[in-house]
Order: C-alpha cells, then structure tokens, then sequence
C-alpha cells in the first residue's frame, strides 16, 4: 500500500470540455470535504466536480459523479485510485462543459484519463502498518529503548522513576521480531493501537 509525497493538478482538454483533476494527500474524511469546498469555491462555473477518495484508517472510499450520468465519474477516478494501490488520496476533477457531449464511454474515458494522469505527476512511498503502545521498563534498559532506531518515542512519564522504572509510549513498525525484543526487555507491554499506516 502506498501514498502520496506530493500534491499536484493536471488539465486534459477533450471536445472543448475542459477536465482538471487535483490529488490530495488525506487522511480524514474531514479534509476531503474542506478540498471539496474550496474547489466549489474556485471554479463555482464548472459543470461538474467529481471526485473519488481512499483512506486506511479507519479503511472508507467514497466517490461521486457529482451529476454525470451514474458511474461514469467517481468510479473510473476510484477504480484508478485502487488500481495504483493508492490510499489517504483524494482526486478531484473539474469539468467545464465544452458543449458536445461524450456519451457514457467517452466520460469514462475522460475521468480515469484524468485520474490517471495526475497519478502519474506526483511522487509515491510504501506505507508500512504500525502500532502504538505504552511500555514499561527498568532503568537499566532505557537506554536499550532510547537507542533503537525502529522506536518512535512519543512520551515519557517519568512518575515511576523513584522505583526504578519508566514509561514510554512508543510508535513503531508491527514487526514480530520488534515485538518480541519488546516483550523480553520490557516489564509490560500494552498495545493502544495497532493498525496505523505511516
């Protein structure tokens, strides 16, 4: 599974009509409708905005022909989406009218052309599952936790320090190697979350 690095815009003109699509990196549902009413908002003239987005967690997909005849819009945008294994991604796409119709096909073409293409203007990366947890160890081994390059610490409570222990919450990659190394160091491990995708 992938993301995107980067966020771009591509026009492809066809029979006069014009068809802009846009990508966003998303990772809520939130965000995708603050996208949507910006681009309502910048081109409040077009015909259409159709758009398609994947996210992972929690996993959702939605998409939207947004007026075109049904499933010749927001399907062909996700089908291309999932077909790059693309996910926290949005791509909308802005249609003015051109004035001479494409017919069902035609307006398929056009919107997976379109998705297509803005894939390709921007860079990707392999997103890797992992897992947060809060984890406890003696003094002695917290250099062991410090010095692991596989561990994000993202807190540290020093509340236990006069008993010789110290708690961290940690992110890293669900790796069963990791999570074993953990287990044998640690004196409690307490998973809080673990599927994220980073």
């Amino acid at each position: 599974m992938k993301t995107i690095t980067s966020e771009d815009n591509n026009i492809i003109e066809i029979k006069k009509s014009k068809f802009i699509a846009y990508i966003y990196n998303v990772s809520t549902e939130k965000q995708c409708i603050q996208y949507l009413n910006a681009l309502n908002i910048e081109h409040k003239d077009a015909r259409h905005i159709t758009y398609a987005y994947v996210l992972c967690s929690p996993a959702y997909e939605k998409c939207s022909d947004d007026g075109e005849p049904s499933g010749t819009a927001g399907k062909p945008i996700l089908d291309c989406i999932k077909r790059n294994d693309l996910t926290n991604v949005m791509i909308a796409v802005v249609r003015y009218f051109g004035g001479v119709k494409l017919g069902a096909g035609g307006l398929t073409r056009a919107y997976s052309n379109s998705a297509k293409e803005v894939i390709d203007r921007v860079s990707t990366k392999e997103l890797q599952k992992q897992f947060i947890a809060k984890i406890t160890v003696k003094l002695d081994n917290k250099y062991l936790i410090e010095n692991n390059n596989n561990i994000q610490i993202t807190n540290v409570n020093y509340d236990k320090i006069s008993d010789k222990i110290i708690e961290y919450t940690i992110q890293c990659v669900s790796n069963k190697d990791l999570i074993d190394w953990l287990r044998n160091i640690c004196l409690e491990v307490e998973v809080l979350e673990d599927s994220i995708w980073n």
